[in-house]
């Protein structure tokens, strides 16, 4: 509910006594045991007690629809057939309806985004959503927060959303808070409708190839590691190897896309408009040394424990080391600002 939102009043309000009202009988006996679950969920601070009365309201629609008397129910309202009521909308209404044990059991499977969306409920559910989103970090990732390679995405819980959602590429562009990270270091020509937007899908549609394939090429091209990496968890083995060839190509064309600031000090590390790609490729390169060598059931022990970790996580540049055309696409001053 909005900060200083009060119970909606006049003619069109939806009450209790009107709800009662309405839901006599077998539709009030469909609806009783998740409107007690609603109740659990006031009780225990997931659910405003001025949003109950909307969570109920909207089960017993479904309900009604369902049943097939929603012209019935509606019609038991005021207001031209109940189409004028006013209540407050309970936002993510459909989780509270739930025993909390039920909620933890949920949070666990969910990805990111859901996760993001149960930490809004209420104080204890952003506890555990932080909790579980550290965990899931720790098991599909070497990515943390405040590493050069990584965006500011201020919170765990963001890290792990952009890790498991990767995000379609109008809105990582758009104005939105979700994605400023990126887009605020995004050239304003790559951000305008007139320009760049206008030419994209409405929507990445993750389940198709050539959606995938193009989402990674500007992955590579304006994103930081985590939005790279959760591109290339939506690819298949076979497709990566591609990207692998061109990792490097579309690494440099980053100066570009990306604003190019007169200092080191003004721009974020992972942007690395002044020397393309370091930041980035020395990470995905590290990773791959500690996968290649793990394949190949060689000793780790010399990599940091962080790093030995990426043996047991997928492999979305195989084989980056043995790039044999590198030199051919005129990338080698990129390669010797890496060190490497």
């Amino acid at each position: 509910m909005a900060p200083g939102q009060s119970r909606p009043k006049g003619p069109g309000a939806l009450t209790t006594e009107r709800l009662a009202r309405a839901c006599a009988g077998a539709l009030a006996v469909a609806c009783d045991a998740k409107w007690m679950l609603v109740d659990e969920a006031v009780c225990a601070g997931r659910l405003h007690p001025l949003e109950a009365s909307g969570a109920k309201f909207l089960i017993a629609r479904r309900a009604a629809r369902s049943a097939g008397t929603y012209e019935d129910f509606y019609a038991k309202f005021p207001t031209s057939g109940g189409r004028g009521l006013t209540f407050i909308d309970p936002g993510f209404y459909a989780f509270a309806p739930l025993s909390t044990e039920l909620i933890h059991t949920l949070m666990q499977f969910v990805d990111g985004a859901f996760l993001a969306r149960f930490s809004m409920c209420s104080p204890q559910l952003r506890v555990r959503a932080d909790k579980i989103a550290s965990e899931g970090l720790a098991r599909i990732t070497t990515l943390r927060l405040g590493q050069r390679a990584v965006a500011r995405w201020r919170t765990e819980l963001r890290l792990f959303a952009v890790l498991t959602n990767p995000p379609n590429l109008r809105s990582l562009l758009s104005p939105s808070t979700a994605w400023a990270p990126i887009r605020d270091h995004v050239d304003e020509c790559y951000t305008s409708c007139d320009n760049f937007l206008v030419y994209l899908d409405e929507r990445t549609n993750y389940n198709l190839e050539d959606h995938r394939a193009y989402m990674a090429k500007y992955a590579l091209r304006l994103g930081d590691a985590a939005v790279i990496e959760g591109v290339m968890r939506t690819t298949e083995p076979n497709e990566r190897h591609e990207h692998r060839r061109d990792f490097y190509k579309y690494l440099y064309t980053r100066k570009r896309y990306l604003k190019n600031y007169l200092s080191d000090h003004h721009h974020p590390a992972w942007c690395a408009t002044m020397s393309p790609g370091t930041e980035i490729s020395n990470h995905f390169l590290r990773v791959e040394r500690v996968q290649a060598a793990a394949a190949a059931r060689k000793s780790i022990s010399e990599y940091s424990p962080l790093l030995q970790s990426a043996a047991k996580h997928d492999r979305y540049f195989p084989d980056l080391e043995v790039v044999d055309d590198a030199d051919d696409w005129g990338y080698v001053d990129a390669m010797i600002a890496m060190g490497y």
